[in-house]
Parts: C-alpha cells; sequence; structure tokens
C-alpha cells in the first residue's frame, strides 16, 4: 500500500462491512459487484454510507460518483482514486 492510500480489497472488505450494517447482517447475499440499490438502499442510506466511507478513510468522496455506480467494488474504486488525489502533491494533500 502506498502511504495514504489505501489497498482496493482492504476498501472492498470495509465497505462490505459497512453495508452489512445497514442490511442487518444479510451479508451472504452481498457480492462485490452487487447494487447497493437493489440491496435495498434507498438515497438516504447511501448519503449516510457516504458520509460514513469519507469518515473512516479522510476523504471527501463525490457523491454523484457513488449514486452512479453503487456497488461495493465500484465506490472502494472511488475510494483509492479520490484518496490518491488528495495524496499527490500538486493537489494539496500531504504527499
Amino acid at each position: 500500500m502506498t502511504e495514504g492510500i489505501p489497498n482496493i480489497a482492504d476498501v472492498v472488505t470495509q465497505l462490505t462491512a459497512l453495508v452489512h450494517e445497514f442490511l442487518l447482517g444479510e451479508e451472504e447475499d452481498l457480492h462485490p459487484e452487487d447494487s447497493l440499490i437493489d440491496s435495498g438502499f434507498d438515497s438516504i442510506s447511501l448519503a449516510v454510507l457516504i458520509s460514513r466511507v469519507n469518515e473512516r478513510f479522510g476523504i471527501e468522496l463525490d457523491p454523484p460518483t457513488v449514486f452512479a455506480n453503487p456497488s461495493p467494488q465500484r465506490i472502494a474504486e472511488a475510494v483509492v482514486v479520490t484518496a490518491a488525489r488528495a495524496a499527490a502533491p500538486d493537489a494539496g494533500g500531504n504527499a
């Protein structure tokens, strides 16, 4: 892992755990490519999830990105890209 940039597999694991908290532990049916909308999320619960993801990873994830691609895998990819941009010296990150 590059300093300040999370590993995508770790992000997927942590996102899946957060999602399971919302779904009250119904984890056996959720796969990384599954749409969270199809799993019972709505715009409010996605907004809460984005807030928790931002807090956990110290980033400012773009909500429209999540709403356009609401799967754990796609959200994890967005987290890694956002963290990388924040860590870039020319982006005002702490690198």
